[in-house]
């Protein structure tokens, strides 16, 4: 502590002689310092005093160098133009010494390496802040970057890379990153061989084909892919799109997806994409049209319909495969029947039968029964009633049919259904509900009279008191 503030004396005394700070900054310098020191050497320190000390310093270091470059000062010693620069560097690695896990403090001390080009802070900065956090991705990818952009040593970033990736093999984001280096760096090296042949002429090429034919990229290609899911294959295959001479890699790509998973919609779709934004639209068609037929599922004609709405083509795959799909769930044909209803796709009368055999499939789904009541029903009470007695948790069944019976029928009806109601085993959740119809309609006497004989059918609950 004695010498820190000691070794800032001399410093000070000088930028005083230069002019750069009056007798009373300096003092202030000075003062404000030792109070930062004391405050960081606690028994318990806290983040926020070095944040506090770090910015204080960095606003000095600048007002520093604002005032020699408006005085023109040019004979202040070397050791004085760069002792608050080590400063800085001292107190940020005392900080990331306590406070290892923390990301922004970490990309502060990074930042700060940059802007003084402290190239050795910086390459050990990456090292210790990636040994401290293993399983931040941005570090990894900033560090590969550096290495790449900055050191232009392209096996060094591979190899940040392939740790990063070993460390943490299911983060998308990381195998994204490497791939789109190893495609740049064999596109990088196209362009530079088409230069040097405008220059000199050159016999042959000094790329190996299989460079040029983009083997290490196929190879991280499938080595993502076989470790994450498949459906990260559009990030793949757009970060593709934004490089030069690359239908032959995306063409690769598909064809891998399509041998390994041609069970997934979302490969279909993104070649369908593909395959559209290059202006095939029969191609695209014909490539929804053979996905629909070989998968042959509700899943499949939702994301189909999906694409061929949001893309404005026809429709009318959707109408052909209705009757011969296989439902995968109850949940993709709601979807699938939503967006056929909502954009007039197919007739009412095959919506109903699509409809008819979702309900044979999955009877047990309140769901559908809620979807069928609501949109494609003439006889709403008796499909209320098929629901009730085909759906165990019917309870919210009870509720839509009594209200649309209270609607349509008269009092007494409605009473009748009520009683048929209480009796069943929802009950219980219906019966402090039937009191308040009960009340709305016929007045406090008729709930009194009824209370005894629904409390008898079944333990008094909180509701219903």
């Amino acid at each position: 502590m004695q010498s820190n503030v000691e070794d800032m004396l001399a410093e000070v005394y000088e930028l005083q002689q230069h002019g750069i700070f009056s007798p009373g900054e300096a003092k202030s310098i000075i003062k404000t310092r030792t109070s930062y020191e004391y405050k960081v050497r606690r028994r318990i320190s806290r983040k926020n005093d070095y944040i506090r000390f770090i910015d204080y310093e960095l606003k000095l270091e600048n007002l520093k160098r604002m005032r020699i470059k408006k005085f023109g000062i040019t004979d202040i010693s070397e050791g004085c133009r760069y002792k608050s620069m080590q400063r800085i560097h001292s107190i940020f690695q005392k900080s990331l010494k306590k406070f290892k896990t923390d990301i922004k403090l970490w990309m502060k001390y990074i930042e700060y390496c940059k802007s003084v080009e402290s190239e050795r802070s910086l390459g050990l900065a990456f090292v210790q802040a990636i040994k401290c956090n293993p399983t931040n991705t941005t570090l990894w990818i900033m560090s590969a970057k550096h290495e790449l952009e900055v050191n232009k040593n392209m096996s060094a970033a591979r190899t940040i890379f392939l740790r990063a990736i070993k460390i943490n093999p299911d983060v998308e984001k990381l195998w994204l990153e490497y791939f789109r280096m190893e495609l740049l760096n064999v596109e990088k090296a196209k362009k530079r061989e088409e230069i040097l042949q405008g220059i000199v002429r050159m016999e042959e090429s000094t790329l190996s084909s299989e460079f040029m034919d983009f083997k290490t990229v196929k190879i991280v290609f499938k080595n993502a892919i076989n470790t994450l899911d498949m459906n990260c294959l559009h990030s793949f295959v757009e970060v593709a799109k934004k490089c030069d001479g690359t239908d032959g890699l995306i063409q690769f790509m598909f064809e891998h997806a399509l041998k390994t998973r041609s069970d997934l919609p979302n490969v279909w779709i993104s070649l369908a994409e593909y395959i559209l934004s290059k202006g095939g639209h029969e191609k695209c068609l014909a490539i929804l049209k053979a996905s629909v037929v070989s998968l042959k599922s509700s899943t499949m004609l939702y994301k189909v319909t999906q694409f061929l709405l949001t893309n404005d083509l026809s429709t009318d795959i959707i109408s052909d495969n209705l009757p011969t799909i296989s439902l995968v769930n109850a949940t993709s044909v709601i979807d699938l029947l939503k967006l056929c209803l909502d954009n007039d796709i197919s007739s009412e009368p095959d919506l109903a039968a699509f409809m008819a055999r979702a309900l044979y499939e999955f009877p047990g789904n309140k769901e559908l029964w809620i979807f069928q009541v609501q949109n494609l029903s003439n006889d709403i009470a008796a499909v209320y009633k098929e629901a009730i007695s085909s759906v165990t948790d019917n309870i919210e069944l009870w509720q839509g049919y009594l209200r649309y019976t209270s609607i349509t029928e008269s009092t007494d009806v409605c009473k009748a259904e009520w009683q048929t109601g209480l009796k069943s085993p929802a009950g219980p959740k219906l019966a402090p509900l039937y009191f308040e119809w009960l009340y709305a309609e016929e007045g406090l006497g008729s709930v009194r009279e009824e209370y005894q004989a629904v409390t008898g059918l079944y333990p008094l609950s909180e509701d219903m008191i």
